[in-house]
């Protein structure tokens, strides 16, 4: 039966919370109190000791779990980077300092001209060996053809033309393609013209080798990703749809070869999106008594679209590890502390442990289940005013296993005592489906990896964040999300922040590691 809660009754937000810490702490001192009762009994000795020993015995096999999973790379081992070929990442350092040069923020069609025609004139010798096709939106797609009838699917490679705003608190003009260094400085440089430019810089390289590919491959290139690609990557995704192309594996933007993955100085690893979440965005409206703030009622729309605010911020959430998030957590287990390590370690036994061991991590606590953040929020026009209505928007991230429906539903039961209308803005997308690391391709793309960089581990991952690679999702067999350039945790924060910037010995070996994953596949 529903609760009828009268408005001046809202529930405390996290009286949830206290209620289960509560629960358990009941249950685990029952517990205890019947163990040591069970002394009592007849036989009670000898039972207390084989459950003791029982308890001892797991105990022992959790810490020796836990002690094995942490042997590989426990000493420090900085990244091994190779050293790319001093003509080559010179090459590379420059043609990236001129695309920065080009702000081709989101919709300044005039700047993107600009740039295609200059990319066609620093790469002719890569355009006049490829297929070209330029979409009237200023989306271009390249296709390399194979010697002779390719028997194996096409492969695809994918980025964006395209950056965010500069913002402020630059210390070096964002558009100017700074060399200092030995730094690439400006916007875009990690999102994502360097891997365009290295992309393009192997190309450069196989085709003086005579190089052919065995497939056909395919590059193309998005004008709107940061936007959400609807007239770039989606208008190609459905062009190649309709001529029936079909690819065994495409590779977007998305991970990168981590100095210190989860903050640890001492693990570096390469880390690939198997998937992305979805999203969706929920209004809710509140409505309350309008008139002048001097005169409130006892609660006014915004201070009931509040509590439906901390409702949502203090909703259990439906938690759980899919296949590629117990992965993940298993071979970064090496770069966690022991608490985390021993919990991990035993995960089957220990779910719940490890959803509190990450807690504070609010990066790896998010691929534990769908997310949910207050965004935006407006009330009245006037200090004084009484709303007759209040709207806050709640950005939701989906896990896999999620839809914006179950996401909208569970928002509604929240709320369905207080007088807040939810709705489901238009947009979004479903969470995309999970490629499989060890499918051919994919473990091509790993061994090269550690071909190049010895002793580094290739750690899957769920990603937040719609890239172009969702809109190809269709056409492929795998879809990954990985860009084979190095970057501090300080750099890969700086993508759409001030200073963003690439280190050009990255993109010179980024640009190797591109040219011999293509000789591979």
């Amino acid at each position: 039966m529903r609760r009828n809660v009268q408005p001046d009754l809202f529930r405390t937000p996290y009286a949830y919370h206290r209620e289960v810490n509560a629960m358990f702490l009941k249950n685990l001192y029952a517990t205890l109190y019947l163990f040591w009762q069970n002394t009592n009994a007849r036989y009670g000795a000898l039972i207390n000791f084989l459950l003791f020993a029982l308890l001892l015995g797991i105990v022992v096999t959790a810490l020796a779990r836990a002690f094995l999973s942490g042997l590989t790379h426990r000493k420090p081992r900085p990244i091994k980077q190779p050293v790319p070929d001093a003509a080559l990442t010179e090459r590379a350092a420059a043609a990236l300092s001129q695309a920065i040069r080009f702000r081709t923020v989101t919709g300044e069609r005039a700047e993107l001209d600009r740039m295609i025609a200059w990319l066609k004139k620093e790469y002719a010798d890569v355009f006049s060996h490829m297929s070209c096709l330029f979409l009237p939106s200023g989306s271009m797609m390249l296709r390399w053809r194979a010697a002779g009838k390719a028997e194996l699917k096409p492969v695809m490679f994918t980025g964006h033309l395209d950056v965010v705003p500069e913002g402020e608190g630059w210390s070096r003009e964002p558009f100017a393609g700074k060399r200092e260094g030995g730094l690439v400085w400006g916007r875009g440089a990690l999102d994502c013209k360097g891997a365009v430019i290295a992309q393009l810089e192997a190309v450069r390289e196989l085709l003086r080798e005579g190089y052919t590919p065995r497939r056909d491959i395919y590059f193309a290139y998005g004008h709107d990703e940061e936007t959400g690609g609807a007239d770039g990557a989606a208008a190609i995704a459905e062009l190649l749809q309709k001529r029936g192309v079909e690819f065994e594996l495409v590779l977007d933007e998305g991970g990168v070869i981590t100095k210190g993955h989860l903050q640890s100085r001492l693990h570096p690893a390469a880390v690939i999106g198997v998937g992305e979440k979805g999203e969706c965005n929920l209004r809710l409206v509140a409505t309350g008594r309008t008139g002048h703030a001097a005169q409130p009622p006892r609660h006014t729309a915004v201070g009931i679209l509040a509590e439906a605010v901390c409702r949502i911020e203090a909703m259990p959430r439906r938690r759980r590890i899919i296949p590629a998030v117990s992965r993940f957590l298993r071979l970064s287990a090496p770069a966690m502390h022991f608490g985390q390590r021993f919990w991990v370690s035993n995960m089957p036994f220990f779910k719940g442990m490890v959803y509190r061991a990450f807690a504070r991590d609010d990066a790896t606590s998010a691929l534990f289940s769908s997310t949910f953040a207050a965004t935006q929020a407006r009330g009245a026009v006037a200090a004084e005013q009484l709303p007759a209505t209040a709207e806050a928007t709640v950005h939701v991230c989906l896990l896999q296993g999620d839809t914006a429906q179950s996401a909208l539903a569970q928002v509604r039961e929240v709320v369905s005592d207080l007088p807040v209308r939810v709705e489901l803005l238009p947009g979004g997308c479903d969470p995309s489906p999970v490629a499989d690391l060890q499918a051919p391709l994919c473990a091509a793309l790993c061994n090269t990896i550690t071909d190049r960089f010895a002793h580094l581990p290739c750690i899957p991952t769920v990603l937040a964040g719609s890239m172009d690679a969702r809109h190809y999702a269709p056409l492929a067999d795998q879809v990954l999300r990985f860009m084979p350039i190095v970057a501090s945790n300080k750099a890969y924060a700086a993508m759409h922040g001030p200073d963003e910037y690439i280190r050009e010995s990255s993109l010179g070996a980024a640009a190797e590691l591109y040219a011999a994953f293509l000789k591979k596949i």
